[in-house]
């Protein structure tokens, strides 16, 4: 369930709308990293064309979202590769107790969920 918890206004001085519109989205951005849901809404009616601007800053957000699963894709078998390199690295800690065996046996699990095979 939505609860309304409270408002702000952001005013953002911008050279055209399009630089607003991209810091505004950057905003929106970081508040959607730090909550399970961001809803735009216009509670007292102010804006012109609302539904068009939310729709045009969903799409902006999609976007986005879209480039960096785009670019962590991209950069997936280089992480794994480097992940795999920090687990050997580790292995000696294979049974320890602490920060390393930890580390270890994260690092195993996560290789094992990205390649499909069994740790």
């Amino acid at each position: 369930m939505t609860q309304y918890i409270g408002q702000i206004t952001v005013i953002i001085e911008a050279a055209d709308e399009s630089v607003a519109e991209s810091r505004l989205c950057a905003i929106a951005k970081n508040v959607e990293d730090e909550t399970d849901e961001v809803v735009f809404a216009d509670h007292n009616g102010d804006v012109e064309n609302y539904e068009e601007l939310e729709a045009e800053c969903q799409k902006s957000l999609d976007a986005g979202q879209h480039e960096a699963n785009a670019r962590l894709a991209s950069t997936a078998p280089r992480l794994l590769a480097a992940l795999i390199v920090c687990s050997d690295l580790l292995a000696d800690y294979d049974e320890a107790e602490g920060e390393e065996g930890d580390a270890y046996r994260e690092a195993l699990a996560a290789i094992a969920e990205a390649t499909g095979r069994p740790a």
